[in-house]
């Protein structure tokens, strides 16, 4: 249907500027922290680090678990999920 000549099609601005994924609301400073780090030393894209950041955010801050115990369970997760990549396993996360 969006290909046909008389619907117009979304004009989308290029000159908008991006928040980078792991700067954006959601997550704290600390985690936002742990997520850039954890980006530089893996070799797993940022945006799956920051979705198991802010899934693990979520839980534990339910549950008034201190900040550190929240950046090991992201590293934890982070470097599981490339373990499951590097042998080749679907992501089930």
């Amino acid at each position: 249907m969006a290909d046909h000549p008389h619907v117009p099609r979304p004009v989308v601005p290029t000159s908008v500027p991006r928040t980078p994924l792991c700067d954006r609301p959601g997550l704290p400073q600390s985690v936002r922290g742990t997520v850039h780090r954890l980006s530089r030393e893996l070799p797993v894209d940022r945006r799956t680090i920051r979705s198991v950041a802010l899934h693990c955010h979520t839980d534990l801050t339910s549950g008034n678990a201190p900040p550190a115990a929240l950046d090991e369970l992201v590293e934890r997760l982070a470097r599981l999920r490339l373990t499951d990549a590097l042998r080749g396993r679907p992501n089930q996360r």
